[in-house]
């Protein structure tokens, strides 16, 4: 807790929950949540009007007749989908970043997304009750594009460390801020003053065996969605499947070719959400294609199986050599870009940087500033 005060304390400004999503996620919490009230909250939001109205009137749902109010695009949609939309596009809307760099903001959203719909068909196969699973899986690894926002490059020896050493996420922030973005998300969450539900199995996602018993349920279907979600993204998707199979076919029963189909349908549902955003869809595919187009080119190929595992010891190879070149080159190039070689102190560019950073501090605190030139001969 020490450290996490600490890290809120160094930077100049976490982001802020987007008000209409706190106010849609209050109105579903009502046991009496009004369709009507609800279509007022979004009515406030110019852009998520819009969205809805785009919703409702695609071929997904075929109304007869045009849709052109919002509290006809509620009925239209339902007010459990509305809320799925609403929340998603306001939380996406109020994060997404506009910048080039390695930390792929389109990816996160994606397995953010996908994660998401894992999450609210695994609760509903599991018959669990919990209006608010789709927004806590949603949410769950928010601790990791706040650290980004926050302290860029050192989120970015994170995932340089995470591809050098083959360590878990969790493992690599801990090596570099003392903490993970379990614990990070669960406190921002807990600072927008969200509910308990939402931000307490998010502390737990990737240490189910320290939940609190309350929070054991929705924290493990966060845990599960995670695996469902890393069989699209991660590059341990055979590994993640197995774990996955091996859970559902414990706790629903399901045969082997069930989860594949369960995998697959997650795709499917994924792909249709992710067209409501501005997010391209491309590289998810339903997990029973995947599995199709591989096989058919392992067929293509028609290598031996001892010339397979070879390939891959070389390509695993590679793979490591060029990890640890781009951790070096990274390395060097953060000190190039602002120290000058020659004298070895700070440049005109990290000087223009600082300067930026410390106007906008004196214009948000409403302080005075003040510059001091020294000719130094």
């Amino acid at each position: 807790m020490e450290t996490l005060k600490t890290f809120f304390q160094g930077v100049e400004a976490l982001p802020s929950f987007p008000a209409v999503g706190v106010r849609i996620i209050q109105e579903m919490r009502k046991e009496n949540a009004s369709i009507n009230e609800l279509a007022a909250i979004i009515s406030y939001d110019p852009a998520l009007t819009a969205k809805m109205l785009k919703v409702a009137n695609s071929s997904f749902y075929s109304c007869q007749h045009k849709v052109d109010s919002i509290e006809r695009a509620v009925s239209v949609l339902g007010l459990k989908s509305i809320k799925d939309i609403a929340l998603s596009f306001t939380i996406v809307k109020g994060f997404k970043k506009n910048t080039v760099d390695r930390f792929d903001h389109e990816l996160f959203w994606k397995r953010s997304i996908t994660a998401a719909v894992s999450a609210e068909m695994i609760a509903s196969a599991l018959k669990m009750n919990r209006n608010d699973i789709f927004v806590t899986s949603l949410l769950m690894d928010i601790g990791v594009l706040v650290m980004y926002l926050s302290k860029p490059a050192e989120y970015l020896s994170v995932i340089d460390e995470k591809l050098v050493s083959h360590v878990s996420t969790v493992e690599s922030e801990r090596a570099v801020f003392q903490f993970d973005h379990q614990e990070l998300g669960s406190e921002i969450l807990k600072e927008w003053e969200l509910p308990e539900s939402i931000y307490m199995p998010i502390a737990f996602h990737h240490r189910i065996t320290d939940c609190p018993q309350e929070y054991l349920p929705a924290a493990e279907v966060l845990m599960l969605a995670d695996m469902a979600s890393s069989v699209y993204f991660s590059d341990k998707s055979t590994q993640k499947l197995k774990m996955l199979s091996e859970e559902f076919q414990k706790r629903l029963h399901m045969s082997e070719d069930d989860v594949n189909v369960f995998v697959s349908s997650i795709g499917e549902k994924t792909i249709e959400i992710l067209k409501n955003f501005d997010i391209d869809s491309g590289g998810v595919k339903p997990f029973l294609q995947m599995v199709k187009e591989a096989n058919e080119e392992i067929g293509k190929l028609n290598l031996s199986y001892d010339q397979l595992v070879l390939e891959l010891k070389q390509e695993k190879k590679r793979i490591k050599n060029l990890s640890n070149e781009l951790k070096n080159a990274n390395s060097k190039l953060g000190k190039v870009s602002s120290i000058d070689s020659l004298t070895g102190i700070h440049n005109h560019r990290f000087f223009q940087e600082f300067m930026e950073k410390e106007m906008q501090r004196a214009e948000r605190y409403k302080r005075s500033m003040s510059l001091i030139l020294m000719d130094i001969d």
